[in-house]
């Protein structure tokens, strides 16, 4: 049963990236649980709410920004190879990006990115 316009949500999500890949394993997705996800969100959107989703890093950030001790700063001894991880990092974001937009869009969820 659809709520009259002026009760409708607007709902934001976080799909943790520890929730949508397997954090032990370099750029691994857990595609099911995007599913599952994508699914309650096609509902949400059917009952008309306003849905955003965000998605962390996992697997496809974490790891990588680890080794290379980013979160700590540049690091003039390591700076070299810590811009190639940064854009490592970036290019692997982009590509777990797009595996989110694909189920959704499989869920014929309309999506849009913003990186």
């Amino acid at each position: 049963m659809r709520r009259s316009e002026e009760s409708m949500s607007d709902i934001l999500i976080k799909l943790g990236g520890g929730l949508i890949t397997d954090k032990s394993q370099l750029r691994t997705v857990e595609p099911n649980r995007i599913e599952s996800v994508a699914r309650v969100i096609a509902v949400l959107l059917d009952e008309g709410h306003s849905v955003r989703v965000v998605h962390g890093a996992g697997s496809f950030g974490h790891l990588k920004a680890k080794e290379w001790s980013l979160s700590g700063g540049a690091d003039p001894l390591r700076l070299d190879d810590q811009l190639v991880a940064v854009n490592d990092v970036r290019m692997d974001m982009r590509k777990l990006n797009s595996i989110v937009r694909d189920v959704f869009e499989s869920q014929n969820i309309n999506v849009s990115a913003h990186p």
